[in-house]
């Protein structure tokens, strides 16, 4: 049986890409009691057994892609700097879909978590229209500060029912950079500069001439928008860390299934104005 991966219009990440954001990563808090500095921009993973596993409709796993901003053992994300972004994964066929960020409550999503030493505890909130969904949990961090992994859970709400599971999560690098690949159907090179408060300016050469581009990122997310050949567009991306690049080879062949290469450190890149799929690797 053909495996199928759908991923769906990424066009809400244009809610979150707006204001201000934290800094890079450092290996201590500053503060004198030997918290891991966690600031900077993180890609997290939850996966519930209720969920995708099961091949459940509800969406109960999620990438959320945040950034954290943290002074001494305090950690926060306001909702400018946090995109949940919903899946759901039937691992008995290999079928599955990668949502647009979305609150399941209709406003903002927004985190608030504090360090003791290594230990992260954090709550992650969803407040709108349809109520208030709570999602609290703890994850240990590694020394260097790159990676965490533990657990969460919450009550039902918005919608949802209460579940619980684990979180992976990744420190995403700067996006400085020169990267290769196919955007728009042409070949294209393009370089990066990531400015403070997570701005990004983008430089990029194909057929269609040089262009420059500028937006945000989020996490391991951006949006950049610029004027390409005479015409408006706007470009979204996403950060392939390994569990998400293994996530997705497992369900239906991820990036395979859109003819483009995105190994762990590539972009998947999505064109918002006219539906196509690209991908950029570092060169």
């Amino acid at each position: 049986m053909k495996q199928v991966f759908t991923v769906t219009c990424l066009s809400l990440l244009s809610l979150v890409f707006t204001g201000c954001g934290g800094g890079g990563n450092t290996n201590t808090s500053g503060s004198g009691n030997n918290a891991t500095n966690i600031q900077g921009k993180w890609q997290v993973i939850a996966v519930s057994p209720q969920g995708s596993f099961t091949g459940s409709t509800a969406w109960l796993d999620a990438i959320v892609e945040a950034n954290l901003q943290q002074s001494g053992t305090t950690v926060s994300a306001a909702s400018q700097d946090v995109a949940v972004v919903p899946f759901n994964v039937n691992y008995a066929n290999g079928s599955g879909e990668l949502e647009a960020p979305y609150n399941a409550c209709n406003g903002t999503t927004s985190i608030t978590g504090s360090l003791s030493g290594s230990t992260f505890s954090f709550t992650l909130t969803e407040s709108g229209s349809l109520g208030n969904l709570v999602i609290s949990g703890s994850a240990l961090v590694t020394p260097d500060g790159k990676t965490m992994s533990g657990n969460y859970s919450h009550q039902a709400g918005c919608g949802l029912p209460a579940t619980s599971g684990t979180i992976t999560g990744t420190l995403v690098p700067s996006f400085n950079g020169n990267y290769a690949g196919t955007i728009d159907g042409v070949s294209t090179t393009a370089s990066a500069a990531e400015g403070s408060q997570e701005t990004l300016t983008v430089t990029a050469t194909s057929s269609n001439g040089t262009f420059s581009l500028a937006g945000k990122a989020v996490g391991g997310g951006f949006q950049v928008s610029g004027n390409v050949a005479g015409s408006s567009y706007t470009y979204q991306g996403i950060y392939m860390t390994t569990t998400l690049t293994n996530l997705l080879k497992y369900a239906g062949g991820g990036c395979d299934n859109f003819h483009y290469n995105c190994p762990s450190g590539a972009f998947l890149v999505y064109n918002a104005t006219t539906g196509q799929w690209g991908s950029l690797s570092p060169s």
